[in-house]
C-alpha cells in the first residue's frame, strides 16, 4: 500500500523532483547504490516470500517464518521463480488488457462528445482520475494475486495432508498482538502523513516562489503583439522595429503559408482588415504579397525578413502557427521550423499555437524547441500536455490557482491581450511569467512602474 501512496503522490508531478531522481540514477556512485538495495530489496522479499502463509498456518513466530520460508526457498527456487514469472506474466497481461480498453474508451468517448477546443484538456483529465482508480485495482489485483500465488504453492508443497485434515481450531490469545498490530498501524499512518505533509510543503513552496524556464526571465516578460503597432501595420516591418525600439522582451508574430508554400507573416486568413482586399492569404504567391505596400512604405513580410531583422537586432520571437483550412499543422509547423533552422534562432524563437498536433511536430523535429499551447479556455488537466512547455492563456480564465499548479510542472504561462491597468495589474498580482500587449511601454511602466521609479531616484542622487 505505501507504493501506492508515493506511486499517486503530488510530487510525481513536479520537475524538479523527477529531475533530481533522474540525477540521481544517472550519476555514479548515487545509481550503483540505488541498483544495489534495490536488488537487496528484492532479495528479502524472496527470502520472506513464504513467511506470511506460514506464520498463519503453523503458528510459527516471526523469524521461525522467515526461516521455514528461505528453506522452502532454497529446495524449490528454480519452480518458485519460474512459476513467479508466468503467473505475473499472466495478471500483467490481464491488467494491460483492461487498462487499454478503459483508455481506448475515454478517448473515444471525448472524441465523439467534447468540443475540440476543449477536447485535448478534457481527454488528459479523465485520463487523470482514471488513472487514479486504475492504480488502486492494479496495485490491489497485484497484491492479492501475488498472495494467491504464494498460498496455492505452499499449500501444494509443504505436507498438504497435514493441512488438509481436518483438526479443531483452537484459538489463543497472543499477549503482543496488539502491540504489533498497533505498530503496523502506526508505521502505516505514518507513511501515509508523511506522503500528505511533503506535498503541502511543496504545493505551498511553488505557489510563493513559481518555478520559471531558462527562456523567461525573473521579471514578467513584456511581449509586444504583432509588434507595435502605434505607427505601422500590424505584424509589418516597422511595427516589429518600433516593439524593438520600445523595449519589449519578445516581439509576437503570425506565420501561415503563401500560395507558392511560402511562410509569411499575417495574422487574419484575409486580407481585407489590414490590407483592403477581400481574399485569402493563400491565394498569393509570395511575390504577390510582397508587392502589396501601404502608405507608409510598409509591405507583407516574409518569416525570413523578420527572422532577419530579429536576428540582426538580437531580439526573441514569439510565433504563432496560424493553422487554419488554408495551413495544415504539420506542413505549417515543419515548414516554419525550417526556416528558423535555416537562419539558425532555435534559441532565439519560441512557438506557439492552438493546434497541439503542430506542437508535436515541432518536438518532433528539435525536442528542445519552446513550444506553448494557445488555449481557448481553462478546463481540465492540461498542465501535463506533453509537448507544452508553457500555455498562453487569456488573463480572463487565469487564477492564481492555475498559475501556481502550471509553475508546479516546471512550466511557464503567458497572458493576453493586456492593454488596461487593471489587467497589468492582475498579471503581476497572478505571478504570471509573459503579458502580450498592444501597448509594451504601458505594460513596463505599470508591471515594473516602482522599480523604474527607484532607479531614476538612485541615478539622480549619484
Amino acid at each position: 500500500m505505501l507504493l501506492y501512496f508515493i506511486e499517486n503522490s503530488t510530487n510525481n508531478y513536479v520537475a524538479l523532483v523527477n529531475s533530481l531522481l533522474r540525477a540521481a540514477f544517472g550519476r555514479f556512485p548515487f545509481n550503483l547504490i540505488l541498483i544495489v538495495v534495490g536488488i537487496m530489496f528484492v532479495l528479502l522479499a524472496l527470502c520472506g516470500l513464504f513467511a506470511f502463509q506460514i506464520h498463519l498456518a503453523e503458528h510459527t513466530n516471526g523469524i521461525q517464518s522467515i526461516r521455514r520460508s528461505l528453506a522452502l526457498f532454497r529446495e524449490h527456487w528454480v519452480r518458485i521463480l519460474l512459476g513467479l514469472v508466468v503467473w505475473e506474466v499472466m495478471i500483467l497481461a490481464v491488467l494491460w488488457f483492461m487498462n487499454y480498453s478503459i483508455y481506448t474508451v475515454i478517448r473515444i468517448a471525448t472524441r465523439l462528445l467534447v468540443r475540440a477546443e476543449v477536447r485535448k484538456a478534457m481527454t488528459l483529465t479523465f485520463l487523470h482520475y482514471a488513472r487514479l482508480f486504475l492504480n488502486f485495482i492494479n496495485f490491489s489485483l497485484i497484491l492479492f494475486a501475488g498472495y494467491a500465488f504464494v498460498a496455492s504453492y505452499y499449500y501444494q508443497t509443504v505436507a498438504p495432508e497435514v493441512h488438509l485434515k481436518a483438526t479443531p481450531l483452537i484459538r489463543t490469545k497472543d499477549p503482543n498482538a496488539k502491540k504489533q498490530g498497533g505498530f503496523t498501524v502506526g508505521m502505516l499512518l505514518l507513511a501515509v502523513l508523511l506522503t500528505f505533509l511533503v506535498n503541502l510543503l511543496m504545493l505551498y513552496s511553488v505557489r510563493r516562489t513559481g518555478l520559471s524556464n531558462a527562456l523567461f526571465s525573473e521579471k514578467t516578460a513584456i511581449i509586444s503583439h504583432r509588434g507595435y503597432t502605434t505607427n505601422y501595420r500590424e505584424n509589418t516591418l516597422g511595427a516589429i522595429q518600433d516593439g524593438i525600439d520600445a523595449q519589449a522582451d519578445m516581439i509576437e508574430i503570425d506565420v501561415q503559408f503563401t500560395k507558392d508554400g511560402i511562410v509569411c507573416v499575417h495574422h487574419d486568413k484575409t486580407l481585407r482588415r489590414c490590407w483592403g482586399i477581400n481574399q485569402v492569404v493563400s491565394d498569393f504567391t509570395a511575390e504577390e504579397l510582397s508587392a502589396l505596400t501601404d502608405p507608409d512604405g510598409q509591405h507583407l513580410p516574409m518569416f525570413s525578413e523578420v527572422l532577419e531583422l530579429c536576428k540582426e537586432q538580437n531580439i526573441s520571437l514569439l510565433v504563432e502557427l496560424k493553422v487554419n483550412a488554408y495551413n495544415k499543422a504539420e506542413d505549417l509547423a515543419r515548414a516554419t521550423m525550417e526556416v528558423i533552422q535555416e537562419y539558425e534562432m532555435e534559441d532565439q524563437c519560441i512557438i506557439q499555437s492552438f493546434s497541439y498536433n503542430a506542437l508535436k511536430t515541432i518536438k518532433s523535429m528539435d525536442e528542445n524547441m519552446y513550444c506553448g499551447y494557445l488555449m481557448r479556455g481553462s478546463v481540465g488537466m492540461f498542465y501535463d500536455l506533453e509537448y507544452a512547455d508553457f500555455f498562453s492563456m487569456n488573463i480572463s480564465y487565469v487564477t492564481s490557482n492555475i498559475v501556481s499548479t502550471i509553475h508546479l510542472r516546471d512550466k511557464t504561462i503567458v497572458v493576453w491581450t493586456v492593454n488596461r491597468q487593471d489587467t497589468f495589474e492582475k498579471s503581476v498580482e497572478l505571478n504570471v511569467d509573459g503579458v502580450i500587449t498592444d501597448k509594451p511601454i504601458d505594460a513596463r511602466e505599470h508591471i515594473y512602474g516602482d522599480e523604474m521609479l527607484e532607479s531614476i531616484e538612485e541615478a539622480g542622487t549619484q
